[in-house]
């Protein structure tokens, strides 16, 4: 299995980032990418998955298991752990065991504060 890993965020496309910018959720179990026509769709393990990576993102979904990953020119639209919407430059796919830090490390997220920015 994978992780979608988000990053280099801002709060604006226009923003101009401080160092790398603030990362965006990372989204597991994550099970393939596919691009087509300029529109790009994330496949994950199981309905749950893409729930729970709809909530933390704000993706609609594209067909069963799959969100549609939305854009604003090159930049990805996500959520930030806060809900608010955020853009970001850097996105991409990394074995689940690279993230496999101890809790005090690993980026968590709530799912009931993106549920309420819905």
């Amino acid at each position: 299995m994978l992780n979608l890993y988000i990053q280099h965020g801002r709060r604006h496309p226009e923003e101009a980032l401080k160092a790398w910018g603030e990362n965006g959720p990372i989204l597991p179990n994550c099970i393939g990418i596919h691009t087509i026509y300029g529109a790009t769709y994330a496949y994950f393990a199981s309905r749950y998955d893409a729930e729970k990576a709809s909530l933390l993102t704000g993706w609609p979904f594209y067909d069963g298991d799959a969100l549609e990953m939305t854009f604003s020119e090159s930049l990805l639209i996500a959520k930030f752990r806060d809900g608010a919407i955020g853009y970001f430059g850097d996105w991409g796919l990394e074995p689940m065991k690279y993230f496999e830090d101890p809790p005090s490390k690993q980026r968590t997220f709530d799912t009931k504060a993106a549920k309420k920015s819905r």
